[in-house]
């Protein structure tokens, strides 16, 4: 909404100021003839004025447009265990676990593994991001805490890997926490075996939709 009011405000002054503009150079006898209704005087102040404020707009909207809106807090709960870390609210995220259409977050390992048992954390460092193997390595363990149902396959494609999986898993519950309000979303959780957000703020990126949703799920108090 400030985008398209900012928009609407520069095209009206813009428009405003050519027309005033051309008229006052018209009266002052500075109109070159041409063909077109509007002389070359109001094209010319209009384009200045364009070009005036696109450049003062760009730096408002520099100033503005902060990283840190596109940041939430986050908390995940499995069984009795639950982490918290920020995010980001990356546009550029529209993966899906294919078979229940949720939306994904992608988090690092560390900020995960406060929810995973200690059989759980050996087997994830033994197949590291092979998220095939570790479904079968969990497949013939006997890894309790229902992890072998909550465990989903998310497949991916990013720059320099074309096609991969990135092992997920059902949460019990996810908090969203956005401008000083909570929510509750749902949503698949994904697991990056490395650091992806080194010397950022944030430990995980976070799909849109996922926000977008847990509007229409219910809110709850911060």
């Amino acid at each position: 909404m400030k985008l398209l009011c900012g928009f609407y405000l520069m095209a009206f002054a813009m428009a405003g100021s050519a027309l005033a503009g051309g008229y006052f150079l018209q009266e002052q006898g500075y109109r070159i003839g041409l063909p077109q209704r509007m002389g070359a005087g109001a094209l010319l102040f209009a384009v200045a004025v364009a070009l005036l404020l696109a450049r003062k707009g760009v730096a408002i909207l520099r100033s503005k447009w902060k990283r840190e809106d596109f940041h939430t807090m986050v908390e995940v709960w499995v069984a009795d265990r639950s982490c918290r870390f920020p995010a980001l609210i990356d546009t550029g995220n529209d993966l899906r676990e294919p078979i229940s259409g949720l939306p994904v977050l992608v988090a690092d390992y560390q900020s995960l593994c406060p929810l995973f048992p200690e059989k759980l954390r050996s087997l994830y460092a033994r197949c590291g991001e092979d998220a095939i193997e570790l479904l079968k390595e969990m497949e013939s363990s006997s890894l309790g805490g229902g992890w072998k149902q909550r465990l989903r396959l998310v497949p991916f494609s990013s720059v320099g890997r074309k096609y991969g999986m990135l092992p997920g898993f059902r949460a019990d519950r996810l908090l969203i926490t956005e401008a000083g309000r909570s929510h509750l979303a749902q949503a698949v959780v994904c697991i990056a075996g490395r650091d992806f957000c080194e010397g950022q703020i944030y430990r995980a990126v976070l799909n849109p939709e996922v926000l977008a949703a847990a509007e229409q799920i219910r809110e709850v108090s911060a």
